[in-house]
């Protein structure tokens, strides 16, 4: 399993959150791999927040993770739309959705967007 925000204590967030994937050794850990390509960590990061924000507000967002990972633009429209269409916040500790339970690598058998939670 590979926790999408981690360190600094982050990683725990990211397993109470539901924030992690199921991904081979290659992937995780190898050459191409998330920890050692920035491009496919900072994806699965970006994929990661929005799908936090599908539940959650902007501002619960970086009270947790404390940071953005989505472009300047995607985070102003978000925005706009929360404000527009204003709903209570949830609370921080309910987790999102289920993460998938299938122990399958994410990266050959998904698409990058939407493997985080089960519909």
């Amino acid at each position: 399993r590979h926790h999408v925000i981690f360190g600094k204590g982050y990683r725990n967030l990211s397993e109470k959150y539901g924030l992690w994937v199921y991904l081979c050794y290659e992937h995780h850990e190898g050459d191409g791999g998330v920890h050692k390509n920035k491009e496919i960590n900072v994806e699965l990061r970006q994929q990661a927040e929005r799908a936090f924000l599908k539940e959650h507000t902007i501002n619960q967002w970086r009270r947790i993770f404390t940071r953005n990972y989505l472009d300047e633009n995607e985070i102003n429209r978000i925005m706009t739309e929360q404000r527009d269409n204003p709903r209570e916040e949830k609370a921080e500790n309910k987790p999102i959705g289920e993460a998938k339970t299938r122990k399958k690598c994410i990266m050959t058998e998904a698409p990058p967007e939407g493997f985080f939670f089960i519909e």
